[in-house]
């Protein structure tokens, strides 16, 4: 059994990596690996008439003919949505009050892996400034392993203590849930995690999102549909102001976000139609910056401050940071006068500037809207309380794609005559908007250089993350991924 000191061995390494890459994966069974905070808990489904996807579609056969499997797919997701959000406090996870918990986090693993049949030979001190790759690491054999077991305890049906059902032969690569380019972008995620708070198993705070996210999601859809409802209700809005209401929940969540996120992780992702999507990773790093910032752990191997315990989580206090995220985006479009002067008179001066650029995209029919939210992309989100939409620019991999899809590397290729062969020639693009923060790094210069080699480790679009940064060009800025440009090894759009 792997013990908290272990915790830079390789070892310990690769049995926190191994847990982290199951659970931000969501496994089949949440009583697996990633469920140490599940203990004690069991689904009940007490709704009332509850309609499987199967008794849905055969439904679906009695009022339509002709249907495109599409358009019936679209139409078991959004059934099942509404009678899950309608029926959201009859489904859910119940505490059983003399169920056995396990209270330490390595004594819960020991049920599922073992660390020591995947890798070859141990080491005692894993320096993380030098590992940016699973081939860093670990050598083919090992890899090969890792992801098996990986694939293993993503769809294994049983609890710990219990024998498990599936032959190992049985699980072919063929039906890998994930695939090896997407466990080794699960790596490189992974390492810029330890790297952010170091000699921890982040995994023990993976777990904690992944019981946080499954417990809360039906709670955040059924907000957000009850403030839609109410904030279009002909009667309040004779009697009230949408635009006061809003404003009050904001300031009640900020207080309430504010006052839980230290001992809560708060969950962080965005909105596809009238479906919150969470982001594990953004999720993930945002507490764990927290937790580094307060510097309580910096010294644990002197205090014998143990994190790895058992506790209970309050779901009730993980959704404060997604309302207001949601809650802002319905304010925002809705009122147009909060912009500042300044801030206002200073975009403008920034959009004639780039006038070049401008007219650039205008010729690929980009709306002057969608001009917009690209400009305050590229100014790390400067212009926000401007009534322009946004995405999470923090991590130099999303600035990246955000340059590659909005063609602005074509733009500095075609219209400036700028080559891409050195670091230096990417200051004009970090630099786009003169105020940005964001340092030039060697690593742009690996990524442009393999767009076009999928197989490399600097390959920047790896399947998973790009569909999903692509959803979320889509559905939170409005986008149509058709004026984007296409990766040409995959030709994906």
């Amino acid at each position: 059994m792997k013990k908290h000191t272990d915790v830079n061995t390789k070892s310990g390494v690769t049995l926190d990596f191994i847990v982290y890459a199951v659970t931000s994966n969501l496994p089949a069974n949440v009583h697996g690996v990633g469920g140490f905070f599940f203990q004690g808990y069991r689904i009940i489904n007490k709704v009332e008439n509850y309609c499987s996807d199967e008794e849905i579609k055969n439904n679906i056969a009695k009022y339509y003919t002709d249907i495109t499997d599409e358009k019936e797919r679209k139409l078991i997701l959004h059934a099942s949505e509404d009678m899950f959000v309608y029926h959201w406090k009859a489904l859910f996870h119940e505490k059983q009050g003399s169920a056995k918990v396990i209270k330490d986090y390595f004594e819960y693993l020991k049920y599922f892996t073992d660390v020591n049949e995947i890798i070859n030979e141990d080491c005692n001190y894993v320096d993380f400034d030098e590992i940016n790759t699973l081939s860093d690491l670990y050598d083919a054999e090992e890899i090969e392993s890792i992801l098996f077991d990986v694939n293993y305890l993503l769809t294994e049906e049983t609890c710990y203590g219990y024998e498990k059902e599936q032959d190992d032969d049985c699980l072919f690569e063929e039906n890998y849930k994930i695939d090896l380019a997407s466990l080794k972008e699960d790596f490189e995620d992974f390492v810029s995690l330890r790297y952010i708070f170091r000699n921890t198993y982040i995994s023990y705070y993976a777990s904690q999102i992944l019981f946080l996210d499954q417990k809360s999601s039906i709670k955040m859809r059924r907000f957000m549909r009850e403030i839609d409802a109410l904030t279009n209700s002909p009667l309040i809005s004779e009697v009230s102001n949408a635009t006061k209401y809003l404003e009050t929940l904001i300031s009640e969540n900020e207080v309430l976000c504010y006052r839980h996120s230290f001992n809560t992780p708060q969950l962080d992702g965005f909105f596809e139609e009238l479906i919150p999507l969470v982001s594990f990773y953004d999720t993930l790093w945002n507490y764990l910056t927290i937790l580094k910032d307060s510097n309580i752990f910096q010294l644990t191997y002197l205090n014998n401050i143990y994190q790895y315990n058992y506790v209970e989580l309050d779901d009730e206090h993980c959704l404060y940071g997604m309302k207001l995220k949601y809650l802002n985006l319905k304010l925002y479009g809705e009122n147009n006068d909060l912009n500042g002067e300044s801030l206002s008179e200073n975009f403008t001066y920034f959009f004639k500037e780039k006038e070049n650029f401008v007219n650039y995209l205008n010729r690929k029919s980009f709306t002057i809207q969608e001009i917009n939210i690209v400009l305050n992309l590229l100014s790390e989100n400067k212009y926000n309380s401007l009534n322009i939409k946004s995405l999470n620019t923090d991590r130099d991999i999303y600035f990246f794609r955000i340059c590659y899809f909005f063609h602005v590397f074509d733009y500095f290729t075609e219209v400036e005559g700028i080559v891409f062969d050195s670091i230096a020639s990417f200051d004009s693009i970090i630099k786009f908007n003169p105020l940005n923060k964001r340092e030039n790094k060697q690593q742009f210069l690996k990524n442009y250089t393999n767009i076009n080699n999928s197989e490399h480790k600097d390959y920047p679009f790896t399947s998973k993350k790009t569909e999903l940064f692509l959803s979320e060009i889509e559905y939170s800025l409005g986008i149509d991924r058709e004026k984007l440009k296409p990766i040409p090894e995959l030709r994906i759009y």
